[in-house]
C-alpha cells in the first residue's frame, strides 16, 4: 500500500523457500494458504497489502461507518445483548428490497430479502434451494478457478457436483471439453445444446469473440457490446465473420477513431449490423452503471436512463440470440 517502498520486485529466493517448505502450488492454493503466505511476505518485507483473499482489502474505514455504529449503541444500548431474528430484522430487510428496486429496478418483497454471513452462507443456501427446486437435477455445475469450500458444501448437501477448469479450457477448448463431457452419463450435460452455440463480449471481450467466432465453425451467432476492435488482425476484418453478427455500442469512439474504422469494415464484409445507442459510454455496456446512479456523475456512464439502458441491451441482446439460435423473431 506504500508507493513509497523500494521492494518491489520482491526477492524470488525468499518467495520460492516460502512455497516449498508449505508445499505450496500456486495453481491450487486455498484462500488460508494464500493469507498465510501474505502474512509471512508483508512480516519479512514490511509492508501492507491490499488483502482480497477473505474479500477484506485492509483499507482503513470511512468515519461514517463506526461513528454510525457508536450512535445506534449508544441510542439502543440493549441492540448488543439482543439475539437478532433468524430471518432478518424487519427494518434491514426493507432496507434490502428498497436498495433493490431503486438500483436494479426489482421487486422483491421484504419477505424475500434473507441475510447471509458472507458468500459460503449464502452460497449454502443457494444450494440448498437449487439442488432440490427440480426433480431429477441432484448436480450443481462450478465454473472454476472458484472457492473450494462450496464444493464441501455441496458433498455435505447429499448432492453431485461437476466443474469445467476455465483456466485451462477457453474458447475452442471450451467446446471440445464439453462435447467430451456430454459422452458421459451424467443428465446435466444433456441441457447444453452444442448445435445451437452463441458468443456474447464486452470491449476486449467482444474482440475475443469475434477471433472465436471467425476461427470456430461450431459457433453460430456473435454479439459484440461496444467493443474494442483495434487488436483484431486485419485478416478477419477482411474476410469478415460468415455468421449473424450483432454490434451495439457508443455513438464514436473519440480517442480511438480506428476502432469504427475496423467496425465499419467488419461489418461491411460480414452478415452484420451496427447499432449506436445515443447518450450511452463504453462502461454503460458492463453492470457499472446500474450498480449507482453516481456511476454517471463521476464521467464512468452516460447520460441514458439506467433502466431504459438495461432493458434496450436485454432485449436487443434475448431477441439476437432468439432468432439466430432458436428461430424465434
Amino acid at each position: 500500500m506504500n508507493s513509497n517502498n523500494m521492494i518491489f520486485p520482491l526477492d524470488s529466493d525468499f518467495l520460492k523457500k516460502c512455497l516449498s517448505d508449505w508445499e505450496i502450488e500456486l495453481e491450487h492454493v486455498s484462500i488460508r494458504e494464500l493469507n498465510r503466505l501474505v502474512d509471512e511476505l508483508s512480516n519479512h518485507f514490511k509492508v501492507e497489502f491490499l488483502r482480497f483473499e477473505f474479500g477484506v482489502p485492509g483499507l482503513i474505514p470511512d468515519k461514517i461507518g463506526p461513528e454510525e455504529e457508536i450512535r445506534i449503541l449508544k441510542e439502543n444500548p440493549r441492540i448488543s445483548s439482543t439475539y437478532p431474528p433468524f430471518d432478518g430484522i424487519p427494518r434491514l430487510k426493507e432496507a434490502t428490497a428498497e436498495f433493490i428496486k431503486k438500483f436494479l429496478d426489482i421487486a422483491v418483497p421484504p419477505k424475500s430479502c434473507i441475510p447471509t454471513v458472507g458468500a459460503m452462507h449464502s452460497g449454502f443456501i443457494c444450494q440448498s434451494i437449487a439442488g432440490r427446486k427440480h426433480p431429477g437435477t441432484d448436480t450443481i455445475l462450478y465454473l472454476d478457478p472458484g472457492f473450494p469450500v462450496n464444493k464441501l458444501q455441496t458433498k455435505f448437501l447429499g448432492l453431485k457436483e461437476e466443474s469445467i477448469d476455465l483456466f485451462h479450457y477457453r474458447g475452442d477448448e471450451l467446446i471440445d471439453k464439453i462435447e467430451e463431457l456430454k459422452k458421459t452419463e451424467n443428465i446435466l450435460w444433456e441441457y447444453i445444446d452444442l448445435s445451437k452455440i452463441g458468443v456474447l463480449g464486452h470491449s476486449f471481450g467482444g474482440a475475443t469473440g469475434i477471433v472465436a467466432s471467425f476461427k470456430d465453425s461450431r459457433i453460430d451467432a456473435c454479439l459484440n457490446l461496444d467493443g474494442w476492435m483495434k487488436p483484431v488482425e486485419s485478416t478477419i476484418i477482411q474476410q469478415g465473420l460468415k455468421i449473424p453478427f450483432l454490434f451495439i455500442g457508443q455513438v464514436e469512439w473519440e480517442d480511438a477513431p480506428i476502432n469504427y474504422l475496423k467496425l465499419d469494415s467488419l461489418i461491411a464484409s460480414s452478415n452484420g449490423i451496427k447499432e449506436v445507442l445515443p447518450g450511452t459510454e463504453h462502461l454503460d455496456y458492463s453492470d457499472t452503471p446500474q450498480f449507482s446512479p453516481i456511476a454517471s456523475k463521476i464521467g464512468i456512464a452516460g447520460k441514458m436512463d439506467t433502466h431504459t439502458l438495461r432493458d434496450t441491451i436485454n432485449s436487443r441482446i434475448i431477441s439476437f440470440f432468439d432468432l439466430n439460435l432458436k428461430g424465434i423473431k
